[in-house]
C-alpha cells in the first residue's frame, strides 16, 4: 500500500513536469521578446526633440523650436535688407523675415519652383489667424509661405513673412516636404507670442489701418474713420495711373502714383477761385507746398506739390483733396479744416521701400497693341513709353491737324529716328525688311494718313522696328509697334526733299573749360563755338538740346542765335546753375535740325559736346 501510494505521488508530480517540457519544444516561442526589442530600438531612434527658446526684445517676440533646427540671424542693412531668422534643418530652410511696419526696406527674393500655388488653412500667429499657401506638383509641397509670397503679415505694428524652402542646390524632383515637417514648421510658428520690447521704436499710428503694396514699395497707415480703395485715375482721356482713393464722408483724398519712367500727363480741371499757397506740409521726409483753391470763403480743393507730380523714389505722385458733392451748386463744396489735418496726418505716414515691379524704364525690347497715344506728347520706340513732347530719347510726336478729317495727322521725327513712308506693309515686316529699307528717312509728314499699314523705323540708337497707327480720338492715336534687338549703323541727319546733311565740330570752349571749380549753387555762363561741317545752313530754327548727365539749370533747349552756313561758325551761350552738393558734374548736349532730327559732332555726328564742372564743399579754401 505504501508503494502505491509513492508511486502515485511521483505520478502527480512528474506528469506535469512532462507537459511543460512538451509546450516548451512543441509552441513558437511568443513574439513579445521581439516587440520589447523594436520598442527598444525605436525609443533610442526617436528620441523626443529639446525645445530651445528664441527671444527678440529688441522687436518684441518669442517662440521656440526643436533641436533639430540650427538658428542663425541676418541683421538688416539699413537700406534694403530687413533683419532675418533663419532655421535650417538637413536640406530645408525657414526663413522669417520681419521688421517694424515703419522700416520695412522690401522683400528678399525667392527662387520660385514649378508648380501650383494652393491655398491652405490659416494657422494661429499672435493668437492671430495667418493665411498661408504652398506650391504643389505632382503631388509633392515644393514652398511654403505665410503669408504668401508677394505678401506680409502685420501684427504687433511689426510685419513678418515666412518661407519654407530647399536649401542648397537641390534639384526639383528632390524637393518634398512630408507631412511631418510640415507639422513641426506649424508648431514652430504658432508658439509665437509677445514679450517685452525694449526697442524705443514705437507704433506713432496706434488702431489705424495699413495699407500696403509691395510692388510700388508703399506703405500707408490711415484712420479707421477713412475707407481706402485702389483704383486707376485717368489723368487724361486714354491714361491712367494707380492711385488710392481715401474716403470720409464727403472728403476724398486722392493720392495717384506711377513710375517716373513712365508719361502720365495731369489735366486737373478744377472750377473757378484763387489758388491760394498755404506753406508746407511733410510727406516721405520733405516738405512739399499745399495749394487751396478758395472761392467766396470757402476751400473747393486741396492740391499738394502746387499742380506738378512729386518725384520720389523712383515714383511720381500726385495728390488732390476733394469735396465729392455732386449734383449741386458750387457753392455747396467745401473742404473742411478737419479733413485737410487728417489727410495731411495720412500722408506723413506715408513709407516708401524697394518695390517688387521691374520699373518700365528698365526694359530694352518693348512691343504694345492698341497702345493710346495722347497728342502732345512723344513716344520712345526702344524703351515703349510715353514720355513729355520735349523728352530728347523720343523718337516722334504725334499731332492734330487743323481743320482735316479725323483719320489724318501730323507726324514729327525726332533725334535721329528715320522711317519708311513709301513701303506699304499689310503685315508686320521682318527685322531684315526693314534693315534693308532704302526710304529710310528723317521725314515729316504734315498730313500722315491712319490707313492701317506698317511702317518701317529704325530708333535714334539704331534698332529696326515697324508700327501701324490704327485709328485716332479727339484727344491722340491708338497703334501697334515692335522693336526688335537689331541694331545697325545710323542714318545721317538728311533733309528731306535734298542732298542736304548735317553734322557739327566744336571748335572751343569760349568759357568754363573742363574742372572749373564753382561754388555751391554759383550763376555761370557756359559758351560753345561750334562748326557747320555739314552742307545745310544752320537757321534760328536749329538749336542745341541737352541729351545726358547734368543739366545744371539750363532750359531744355537754346536756339541758334543766328544762321550759320556751311563751314562758318557760332558762339552759343548757355546759363547754368551748379549744384548745392560737392562733386564732379558733366552735362552733354547735341544739336538739333529744323525738322527736330538730332545731330552731334564727329564724322558721322553721333558725339555730343559738354560742360564738366567741380563743386567745392562749402567754406573749403584753395
Amino acid at each position: 500500500m505504501k508503494k502505491l501510494l509513492c508511486f502515485l505521488s511521483l505520478a502527480v508530480i512528474l506528469i506535469p513536469l512532462w507537459g511543460c517540457t512538451y509546450k516548451t519544444t512543441t509552441v513558437p516561442k511568443p513574439t513579445t521578446e521581439l516587440i520589447i526589442i523594436d520598442n527598444s530600438a525605436t525609443t533610442v531612434s526617436s528620441k523626443p526633440a529639446t525645445l530651445l527658446s528664441y527671444e527678440n526684445p529688441q522687436y518684441g517676440f518669442a517662440f521656440t523650436y526643436p533641436d533639430t533646427w540650427a538658428l542663425t540671424e541676418q541683421a538688416g542693412d539699413g537700406s534694403s535688407k530687413n533683419p532675418l531668422i533663419l532655421l535650417s534643418q538637413s536640406n530645408v530652410q525657414l526663413a522669417m523675415e520681419y521688421g517694424f511696419l515703419s522700416e520695412i526696406l522690401g522683400l528678399e527674393s525667392i527662387t520660385l519652383p514649378s508648380g501650383e500655388w494652393i491655398d491652405l488653412d490659416p494657422i494661429s500667429f499672435f493668437d492671430e489667424s495667418l493665411p498661408s499657401g504652398e506650391i504643389l506638383e505632382d503631388g509633392r509641397v515644393k514652398l511654403v509661405a505665410f503669408p504668401e509670397l508677394s505678401g506680409v503679415f502685420l501684427v504687433n505694428g511689426l510685419f513678418f513673412r515666412i518661407t519654407l524652402q530647399p536649401a542648397g542646390n537641390l534639384s526639383q524632383s528632390e524637393i518634398d516636404f512630408e507631412t511631418d515637417l510640415l507639422d513641426e514648421v506649424n508648431g514652430i510658428i504658432e508658439s509665437f507670442s509677445s514679450i517685452e520690447r525694449t526697442s524705443t521704436t514705437v507704433d506713432e499710428y496706434p488702431g489705424w489701418s495699413t495699407f500696403l503694396s509691395m510692388d510700388y514699395g508703399l506703405l500707408l497707415r490711415y484712420p479707421p474713420e477713412w475707407q481706402l480703395e485702389e483704383t486707376e485715375w485717368e489723368t487724361v482721356p486714354g491714361l491712367y495711373e494707380k492711385a488710392l482713393s481715401l474716403t470720409k464722408d464727403r472728403a476724398q483724398l486722392l493720392l495717384g502714383y506711377h513710375f517716373n519712367s513712365e508719361y502720365v500727363p495731369h489735366t486737373e480741371g478744377f472750377l473757378g477761385g484763387l489758388l491760394v499757397d498755404e506753406g508746407l506740409v511733410p510727406f516721405l521726409g520733405k516738405e512739399i507746398p499745399k495749394y487751396v483753391l478758395q472761392y467766396e470763403n470757402k476751400d473747393k480743393a486741396v492740391f499738394y506739390n502746387s499742380l506738378e507730380g512729386l518725384d520720389s523714389g523712383g515714383l511720381v505722385f500726385n495728390i488732390r483733396l476733394q469735396d465729392m458733392t455732386t449734383g449741386a451748386g458750387y457753392d455747396l463744396i467745401e473742404v473742411k479744416d478737419a479733413d485737410q489735418l487728417e489727410a495731411e496726418s495720412i500722408l506723413a505716414s506715408l513709407h516708401q521701400f524697394t518695390p517688387a515691379l521691374s520699373r518700365p524704364g528698365e526694359r530694352i525690347i518693348s512691343q504694345g497693341e492698341k497702345y493710346f497715344l495722347t497728342f502732345e506728347s512723344c513716344f520712345d520706340l526702344d524703351e515703349g513709353m510715353q514720355k513729355p513732347e520735349d523728352d530728347i530719347t523720343c523718337d516722334f510726336v504725334v499731332k492734330k491737324v487743323p481743320g482735316s478729317s479725323n483719320q489724318k495727322v501730323s507726324f514729327q521725327p525726332m533725334n535721329q529716328a528715320v522711317y519708311d513712308f513709301k513701303t506699304d506693309f499689310a503685315e508686320p515686316p521682318a527685322t531684315g525688311d526693314c534693315a534693308a529699307s532704302e526710304e529710310l528717312k528723317t521725314v515729316q509728314k504734315t498730313e500722315l494718313v491712319l490707313d492701317e499699314s506698317y511702317i518701317c523705323f529704325q530708333t535714334s540708337v539704331g534698332r529696326y522696328g515697324s508700327f501701324m497707327l490704327r485709328g485716332m480720338t479727339s484727344d491722340g492715336v491708338s497703334f501697334d509697334w515692335q522693336t526688335s534687338s537689331t541694331v545697325g549703323v545710323l542714318k545721317q541727319s538728311t533733309i528731306e526733299g535734298s542732298g542736304e546733311w548735317d553734322v557739327a565740330v566744336t571748335l572751343k570752349d569760349m568759357s568754363i573749360p573742363d574742372g572749373t571749380v564753382m561754388k555751391p549753387g554759383e550763376v555761370f555762363t557756359k559758351t560753345w563755338q561750334l562748326l557747320n561741317k555739314g552742307t545745310s545752313t544752320w537757321t534760328t530754327d536749329y538749336a542745341i538740346r541737352f541729351e545726358t548727365g547734368n543739366r545744371l539749370g539750363a532750359p531744355y533747349e537754346v536756339a541758334i542765335p543766328s544762321e550759320v552756313p556751311p563751314d562758318g561758325a557760332v558762339n552759343i551761350s548757355v546759363e547754368m546753375t551748379a549744384p548745392l552738393e560737392p562733386g564732379e558734374y558733366t552735362g552733354h548736349w547735341v544739336m538739333r535740325n529744323a525738322s527736330g532730327h538730332r545731330f552731334g559732332m564727329g564724322a558721322d555726328g553721333s558725339k555730343t559736346f559738354w560742360v564738366l564742372i567741380v563743386v567745392e564743399a562749402e567754406g573749403s579754401t584753395d
